[in-house]
């Protein structure tokens, strides 16, 4: 309801601006700077012509922005003046918005990545196929997630699904870092 969200933006506004500018200007550019690192090590052996290539990046670059407009909405219900004087229908509308963004655009946006640059390199093998396996299934389970929101039921099962997928694209991160440090630097 309005008044909850009130009481916790209004009760969290250090934070949030903290982690609206931080998260962005930190994790989302070295998100970005992974995924162009990625893609150029897999391009070497692509053979769709660069659509894989393209449609991964696009799915970053949907990534980042579709942060960028989640964060921007946590911040605006965050303002002193948004708190005050919005109206009850207004806060609640931003946080649907702010719930579609995350929990519904986010999850396309990475599994388009993830799927695609899984697939490419499947088709490169360039790095380990075990490891396009786990991005497929990291890709593919927060979009699974994300239908909670069409429920209401953020504690549903299925929103369980999402974060084990979420966990999984953040672990499929990290290994793929790893091998791309260690193909450049044997």
């Amino acid at each position: 309801g309005a008044e909850e969200l009130r009481t916790w933006f209004g009760d969290n506004q250090g934070s949030i601006a903290f982690f609206n500018w931080f998260t962005p200007m930190v994790f989302g550019f070295l998100y970005l700077i992974f995924g162009v690192g990625l893609l150029r090590r897999l391009t070497a052996g692509d053979t769709s012509g660069g659509i894989l290539p393209r449609l991964s990046f696009a799915g970053i670059v949907a990534q980042f922005a579709a942060g960028l407009v989640g964060m921007s909405l946590w911040a605006v219900m965050s303002f002193d003046p948004v708190l005050e004087g919005a109206s009850d229908g207004l806060l609640v509308t931003l946080s649907a918005l702010d719930s579609v963004v995350f929990f519904a655009l986010m999850p396309w946006a990475s599994a388009m990545f993830l799927v695609f640059a899984s697939v490419l390199m499947i088709q490169t093998r360039l790095m380990p196929t075990w490891l396009a396996g786990l991005g497929i299934v990291a890709g593919v389970l927060p979009v699974i997630g994300g239908t909670w929101i069409f429920s209401g039921d953020p504690d549903s099962a299925v929103r369980a699904i999402g974060c084990i997928g979420e966990l999984g694209s953040m672990v499929w991160v990290l290994i793929a870092s790893a091998f791309l440090i260690r193909s450049t630097a044997g």
